[in-house]
């Protein structure tokens, strides 16, 4: 294994892990602004009450980061990962790039903090092109 696939798919688990500031509305006591998701999103609030958007929230947000650790293992040709990178790298870029955009009002201290997030899920859709 080369020093650069190392170097990517720990890459991989540690964007994967990044969204776990998501699952948490953390206070920061430095300026008192949320940091993470706030549970907000202005898609979904117009068809489900606050809980169900909580927990759809959750359930999305926990996919995403259970799909990248998944994807940068099988990068790694962990043996029981290897042969799903490709897909959970793609199905993870996607459900984080769709949360973006159901959840982007709740994301905090801005949305725009995030926007290399959404860079790498772009170009994580593009990674197993490249690898061929």
């Amino acid at each position: 294994m080369e020093l650069a696939q190392i170097g990517i798919g720990l890459f991989i688990v540690a964007h994967g892990l990044v969204h776990i500031m998501f699952e948490f509305n953390i206070q920061d006591p430095n300026n008192e602004k949320n940091v993470g998701w706030s549970g907000e999103s202005w898609v979904l609030f117009n068809f489900l009450n606050e809980n169900t958007v909580k927990l759809v929230g959750k359930i999305l947000w926990g996919l995403v980061i259970v799909g990248f650790v998944v994807a940068g293992l099988g990068y790694l040709e962990l043996p029981v990962f290897i042969d799903w990178w490709e897909t959970t790298l793609i199905l993870s870029s996607i459900l984080s790039l769709v949360s973006f955009v159901l959840f982007w009002n709740g994301l905090g201290p801005s949305p725009l903090y995030y926007i290399v997030g959404i860079i790498l899920d772009v170009a994580f859709l593009a990674l197993p092109l490249i690898q061929k």
